[in-house]
Parts: structure tokens; sequence; C-alpha cells
């Protein structure tokens, strides 16, 4: 009896020095050893799609009155800008605030090996005495528990300062062609110009007209009948910029990346000044010319992290917040999002624990086997 009792005292005693000393401590750039890995966090790439409206006075519009009888003309060139949507895209990045440096303690060539497992964005997704190949039999879900394959969304493709501009909807106002067509080799003076606009601009109207009352008694097919339709609507329209003036649309993409914390739970945030005079501006007096961000937790209190001075395992439990963009009272995006950098920080010891897979989008514990 005496026997089996030593027996079963030594295989305890084994069985615990298989466990690994894992320490994990808040990294410092003092710190020159062990392995770096940090928490996840939800940062947003936020997109202003905005159009910018420039309108030019026609070459002569000095003469829409006289020739036309139309006194409402642009005289001067105007810009104005108005904001057309707003988009947020969430991404899942390291948490520069929650650095760790991950050692193993462990002084006995009996106790076994440890691992840590990080993803290509540092973020930690599993530690403790367990391989690559058994992670993966261990995890419920792959995709979720432990590989962030899908957990960031590549943002190479925007940027922190305005992209490039893409023109739609315009009118064209190159007068040149035109007068190619409608002018002699003789010198002519501005009116004379500008009648011989008027009169190619009323034969292209009086074309368009027969073509839509069928005097021309031509069977097109519906293809031709748009097309021609539309290209003497559109010179048509050209000439008559000439006179009351056109309006060119440039389509604009500005974006930026904002990061949730906790001095910004619970109010309204400004991010960025918007000016429907000037566009993007750097003015922030103004709250109205303010696009603002909303941050409100669901049912859960958000304080500022206080400093861990107890050592063990790190997790946490994101809170769930709806973020709102808004510009002059009106909502343009918004959501319920997962926000791992506001949840509370938590450690446990890990010498009672064989393995702990973390949750790569938010910081917590997915799996644990304790012994």
């Amino acid at each position: 009896m005496r026997k089996n009792i030593l027996i079963t005292i030594l295989t305890l005693i084994c069985v615990t020095n298989t466990n690994a000393q894992i320490s994990m401590v808040k990294y410092y750039d003092s710190i020159s050893s062990g392995v770096l890995c940090a928490l996840p966090k939800t940062s947003f790439i936020v997109e202003v799609h905005y159009t910018e409206n420039i309108t030019k006075p026609g070459i002569y519009a000095d003469y829409a009155e006289s020739m036309l009888g139309i006194e409402d003309v642009v005289k001067k060139e105007k810009r104005s800008y108005s904001i057309d949507d707003i988009i947020l895209k969430p991404f899942i990045e390291a948490d520069e605030n929650a650095r760790f440096c991950i050692k193993n303690e462990s002084t006995a060539k009996s106790e076994s090996e440890c691992y840590v497992h990080i993803d290509e964005n540092g973020i930690l997704i599993g530690l403790g005495t367990i391989s690559d190949y058994a992670i993966t039999d261990k995890a419920d879900d792959e995709q979720l528990a432990f590989s962030s394959k899908n957990a960031t969304v590549s943002f190479n493709n925007y940027s922190v300062v305005p992209s490039s501009i893409s023109l739609t909807d315009t009118i064209s106002d190159n007068t040149d062609a035109t007068y190619e067509i409608i002018t002699s080799t003789e010198e002519m003076s501005t009116e004379e110009k500008a009648e011989a606009a008027l009169n190619s601009m009323m034969e292209i109207r009086q074309q368009r007209l027969d073509l839509l009352s069928g005097y021309q008694e031509t069977n097109y097919s519906v293809e031709a009948f748009r097309y021609l339709s539309s290209s003497l609507k559109q010179a048509e329209d050209s000439y008559l910029s000439m006179f009351i003036g056109s309006t060119l649309k440039n389509e604009h993409v500005h974006s930026f990346i904002f990061s949730p914390t906790a001095d910004n739970v619970n109010k309204e945030t400004s991010v960025l000044c918007f000016s429907e005079e000037t566009g993007i501006c750097s003015s922030t007096r103004n709250s109205n010319s303010q696009i603002t961000l909303s941050v409100i937790p669901r049912n859960q209190s958000v304080k500022k992290e206080p400093k861990l001075n107890e050592n063990g395992i790190k997790y946490r439990i994101p809170v769930t917040a709806e973020i709102y963009a808004r510009y002059k009272d009106k909502t343009y995006c918004g959501g319920i999002y997962q926000l791992p950098q506001l949840g509370k920080m938590m450690t446990f010891n890990m010498a009672k624990n064989k393995y702990v897979l973390y949750d790569s989008h938010t910081g917590s514990i997915r799996s644990i086997k304790v012994e």
C-alpha cells in the first residue's frame, strides 16, 4: 500500500514538472530578451466620399440675355463641396498599448518546452506545451480560434491623404473643337463667334427634334435611336454651356485611420474638418464643420486600464459598442463592433494550465486546458 502511494506521489511530481514556468510581462523598451507579442485591437478605415462642384462661366455669357433671353447665367467661377457618403471599414491590428514579453522561466531539464504561437501581425494566438500540429486539432474553429488569415482587412489601397480624383458627369466646356467647325479662316469678332455658336446649336436642336418627331422617316433601331438622340443632346448642351456656363464634378475620397480609446467613449469625437466652401479643412473652431465619430458601449462600463503589477498570463474580453459617423446632424453610417482595446485586462496562472488558445480578433480566451 505504501509503495503504491509513493508511486502516485512521484507521478504527480512528474506531471507538475512537465508544465513550463511561463511569464508574460508588459513590454518596455529596456527588455531585450523573450518573445514579443501583442493582443489585438479594432481600428477603422474612415472613408469620406465627397464631390467638388466647379461652376465656370461660358465664354459667351455676355450674349446670353440678348441672344437667348436668359438672364440667370454664371458670371464667375464658383466651387462648392458636398459629402456623398462616409464609410467605416474595421480591421484588426496589434495593440501597441498591450504588448507583452513572454519567457520560459523553467530551470529544470525535465520541464517541458513552451510554444508561443503568433500570427503575421504579431498578435498572440496560442501559448503553452502544445505544438503547431496539435493546436490545429484542439481548435473548434480554425479560422476564428487561432488563424488570422481573415482577421485583418488589407488597407494598402487606402491612404491617409486624399486619393486620386475621378471625374464623372462632366459637361465639356472645351470650345476649340467646336470653334473649328463653325468658323472660317476669316477673323471674326466675339459677337460673331457667339452668333455662329448659337446657329450651330439651333441646327443641332432642330435635328434632334426631327429625330424625336419621326420627321426624318428613317427606321432606326432602338440602340441607334438612343445613341443619336444622346449625341445630339450632348452637342446641344456643349454649345449652350458657352452661354450659360458649365459644371464640372470631381469625386474625391479622403481616408484616415481611427482607433477608439477610453478617452473618446460616450461622446462625439471630432475627427475631420469639412467645409461646403473649401472641402477638407484644418480648422476645429466651428463645430458645424466637424465630422464626428461616436463610440457608445452597450451596457458595459469602460475605464482607463489600471497599471498591471500582477504577473500572469494576460487576456481580455472585448467591449461591444455602437459607432456612428455624423456630419451636421446627419448620420451617415454606423454599426455594432467588438472593441478589444476597451475590455478589462485579466490574468491567470499558466503553471496550472497546459495550453491556451486566443481569439485573434478579440484577445479573449477561446480554449484552455486546466490541469
